[in-house]
This record gives structure tokens, sequence and C-alpha cells, in this order.
């Protein structure tokens, strides 16, 4: 029987593709926020402070992203699972991403406490040791509830159901503006504790936000078939769980490998000073609000991609991030213009110091002109989540951000090999040459699986 539609119109797969992104993108805006008001928080103490936050923020988030990419998988499995109506499986690949999460936020916090070994070896500007230090401190109670929160983040949107995710994510932001007075100010009999209050709220916004999420879904009627928590005691099942660890190992890996390399060129730079760390951070708070919006379709692609293969609709799966891809670019493009129209304005949000400014303004010019690279890559990324391809993405992310990227990050902004070393602007030439080559080859990888699954389809469907 063949199971192919056909297409109704251009853009048919457009409306479903951004009622469930906006969502998405609403609560990665939230997140983001949440750094954005740390950023500033920090920087009304002191500049010392916001180097600290721009250094300790560099050391975890890579461990907090490589949980969002691991249970990417979980996302893409559940959504196959909703798309041939198995709840059952949905259900399985939920519970069994919760006990990885478990062991790897224990993990992960184990790792963070090593932090202090790594600010010497990378030769990090003595004065903000103790700032990162204690804020760390915080993230090793938080991290094992934030990787817990991205399997349950996952499982929603997996489903279909975005919105419980931007709603807690949103009241998630609000929370942490109070929070953050309390801490780094000192308020209700606690210390202030300047740029390292900034990590106890939001470790306590990470507890909030799993248990509300929790909740949620073990209450509201849109995941009853799930029967997330109603369903009996489930066990670790090491088929089930090596099943989604094969697939979102490499996803983990890729999404680390991007993430930590900005993180690298943060810890790289921190030698030059607590205004070039604080004028790199500034930059990259900006980048990473403008990259929430392709993020959002990103994850929205994976979604709907997933849940049309698993309803065996190969058709509307290739139509569907096609018409992805040209939002992405349209977004990316208006990014790309207001970040030049209006960065020297943007970076007075964040700080009255000239110097900071004046390096903040010239870099975000270099994000302005990657934003339809960096669009295109994540897009295409997400897709091939859907697909369930992701080793040969984990090669191209590994090439392209640590093979090209970092090597030649490093030799033009720390060395004198091929320019008189130029700092922080060296780094970022590299990153637009590193995901221009990324979103080449990773287009590139789509169209090549794109188009076997639908040779596949043919052949089964006569």
């Amino acid at each position: 029987m063949n199971t192919q539609p056909q297409a109704t119109s251009r853009f048919d797969q457009l409306p479903e593709l951004v009622r469930l992104a906006w969502p998405i993108l609403i609560s990665q805006l939230a997140i983001s926020g949440m750094g954005v008001v740390d950023t500033i928080m920090a920087g009304s103490v002191s500049s010392i402070d916001l180097a600290a936050v721009a250094v300790a923020f560099s050391l975890w988030l890579p461990i907090l992203m490589f949980s969002v990419g691991l249970f990417s998988a979980t996302s893409s499995l559940v959504a196959h699972a909703w798309g041939a109506r198995d709840p059952g499986t949905a259900r399985l690949h939920t519970i069994q991403s919760i006990w990885i999460a478990i062991a790897l936020g224990i993990g992960a916090a184990a790792l963070v406490t090593q932090a202090p070994f790594l600010l010497k070896a990378m030769d990090i500007d003595p004065s903000v040791h103790p700032i990162v230090i204690a804020y760390l401190d915080a993230m090793v109670i938080g991290l094992p509830a934030a990787a817990v929160y991205q399997v349950l983040r996952a499982s929603s949107e997996g489903t279909g159901h975005s919105k419980p995710v931007m709603q807690i994510n949103l009241l998630a932001f609000f929370a942490n503006i109070p929070l953050n007075f309390i801490f780094v100010h000192g308020y209700f009999g606690l210390p202030a504790m300047g740029g390292a209050g900034c990590g106890w709220a939001t470790a306590t916004v990470m507890w909030l936000n799993t248990l509300a999420l929790a909740l949620y879904m073990h209450k509201a009627p849109q995941f009853r078939e799930l029967k997330l928590f109603r369903g009996g005691f489930m066990p670790p099942q090491l088929n089930a769980a090596w099943q989604i660890l094969a697939l979102g190992l490499p996803i983990g890996a890729a999404v680390f490998a991007e993430v930590v390399i900005f993180s690298i060129i943060a810890l790289l730079i921190g030698s030059l000073g607590a205004t070039v760390i604080a004028g790199h951070q500034i930059s990259m708070n900006v980048s990473a609000i403008t990259f929430m919006l392709p993020l959002s379709v990103s994850i929205a692609i994976t979604v709907q991609v997933g849940q049309r293969l698993g309803a065996k609709r190969p058709m509307e799966a290739q139509r569907t991030w096609r018409q992805a891809m040209l939002l992405a670019t349209a977004i990316a493009t208006t990014n790309a213009i207001l970040i030049y129209l209006f960065a020297w304005p943007i970076t007075g949000i964040y700080s009255d110091e000239l110097a900071i400014r004046e390096l903040a303004t010239g870099l975000l010019l270099f994000a302005a002109a990657y934003q339809i690279s960096d669009a295109l890559q994540v897009a295409a990324a997400g897709a091939l989540r859907g697909y369930k391809d992701t080793q040969v993405t984990m090669y191209i992310t590994l090439f392209a951000y640590w093979g090209v990227g970092l090597p030649l990050g490093y030799t033009l902004g720390l060395t004198d090999l091929i320019t008189a070393a130029s700092g922080p602007k060296g780094f970022w030439i590299s990153l637009l040459i590193s995901l221009s080559l990324a979103a080449v080859l990773l287009m590139w990888r789509l169209q090549h699986i794109s188009r076997r699954n639908m040779a596949i389809s043919t052949t089964i469907n006569g």
C-alpha cells in the first residue's frame, strides 16, 4: 500500500512546524534570558565578577549541552513511537533515559569539582578563581536535576507537546531574577556572594524546573497515554538503554564538540585579562540568544521528521526539512541585520565600560557574519537526528570544529604564524569558517540520507 500523500502546497508543512517551534523558541529564549540576567547581574558588581561568571559558564555549559545532545535521541525515539501510535515504547524510552540522566548528572557533578586544577592548567587570571569555584560548587548540586529535566523536556516535545516546557521555562526565567538578587547581593540573611550567587540561583532554578515538569507530565491529560509515572516501577533495562546511548552518544558528542569549542576559546583567552574575557562573554551571550531561533526550528524538525517517518510518510519528512531550511535562512538573515545595526547599543545593556563595549561590538560583527551558516548547520543536524542518522553527523562536526576551527583559531588568535596574533578576533574568524564548513557538509549528508530513505520507501511500497 502506498502511504505517501500528495503535496498540497509548496509550504504545506510550515504551519505544523511553526506550531511546534514557537513554544520551543520561547523556552530557549527564557533559558538564554537567564544567562543574560546572570551576565548583567554579575557585571553590575564588577568586571572581575563578570569575567568569573564567563569562565564558570564556559566550564559547565559543555556538560549540560552534552546532555541536551544525548537526550535528543530520546526526543527522536519518542517521536517515532508516537507517530507509530505506540505510547508504551515512548514510555520505555523516557524511563530508561531518566536512569541514564541520573547517572550522567552524578558523573557531571563529580567532574565539575575538578575545575580548580583546570583553571591553573589553563593559566586563567587568578583574580577570578575564587568566584569561579564558588559558582561551580552550586552547579554540583544543580547538574543532576538539569540532566533529568532534559529527558522530560525531550519526551514532552517528542510527543508534539512543546507548550508545557515553554510555560515552565518562562516561570523559571521570572524566578531567576529575584533569586539572583537574593544570592548576588545578599538578602534574607544570606551573605552577598557576587558573581558566585548566579550559580546558586541557576542551581535552584534547575531543581524547580525538573520538579515542575515531572508533576505536569504526571497530571496533565495530554500525557495520559504516556503513563510516565502511572505504569508502575520500571528498572533499568540494558537493551533499551543501549539503544538510546547508541543513537544519543554521537549526537551528544557532536553538540559537545560544537559547544566546547566556544568554551575553550573563552578559556584560551582567559590569560588576556578580565576586560577581554568580559567582552568575549557579552558577544557570546548575544550570539547565544540569536542562536535560539534556528535551534528551535532544529528541535521542531527532529520531532516532525521523526513522527512522519514513524508514520511511514517519508515524503512529508523530506518536505518538512526542506521548508524548514527556508525558514531557518530567513530567521538567520534577520538576525544578522539586527546584530549589524544594533551591536553598539546592545553592548551597553551589559556594561558601561568603554573598552569592554568596543571589544564586544567588534566581535558581534563576526557573529552577524556567521548567522546563516550557523542556522543551516543546526537545522540540518536536527533533520538528521529525525532520520536517526547521528554517527556521520558527529564525524562532520568533529572535523569542522576540532580539525579546522580550533587549530585555526589558536593560530590566528595567539600566535604569529600567519599574521600578528589578533586575540579573540582570530578565534571568531575561525568560528565563521568552521560553521560554514559544517553547514555545507551537513546539508550534503542530509540530501543523501533523505534520497536514500525515499528510494527505500519506494522499493517497499512498489
